[in-house]
This record gives C-alpha cells, sequence and structure tokens, in this order.
C-alpha cells in the first residue's frame, strides 16, 4: 500500500520537456551589437553614394 503525499505531480520524479528557460544575456547582447555593426556597414556605402550625387540632375532626371 502507498502512502499518500502533500507534494505536486511531478516533484521528485525526472520532468520531461523543458523545465527552466533561461536568455543568456551575453550572447543577445553579442548578436545585437553585431548585428548593428552589420547594418551599420551595409548602409555606409549608399551613403556615401548619396553624398556624391548632384541633387539637381537626380530631381531632373524624375
Amino acid at each position: 500500500m502507498q502512502a499518500s503525499s502533500s507534494t505536486p505531480p511531478g516533484v521528485g520524479r525526472r520532468r520531461r520537456g523543458i523545465g527552466v528557460f533561461a536568455v543568456p544575456g551575453g550572447q543577445v547582447a553579442l548578436v545585437l551589437f553585431l548585428g548593428a555593426v552589420v547594418g551599420g556597414m551595409a548602409g555606409l556605402r549608399p551613403a556615401r553614394r548619396t553624398t556624391r550625387l548632384y541633387m539637381l540632375a537626380a530631381i531632373a532626371t524624375e
């Protein structure tokens, strides 16, 4: 005969699935930083090209 216990189901036994969801803050910060750097670098070429563009000629071709 098994004695009744007051522990909730699953406690003391091996749980299945995801028990704890942890977000690694360092990795998240690194990914955000690298994304900002790559995004900034990707925008440099079009920005430099735009600064060399003669605006009146560009408007006249529209």
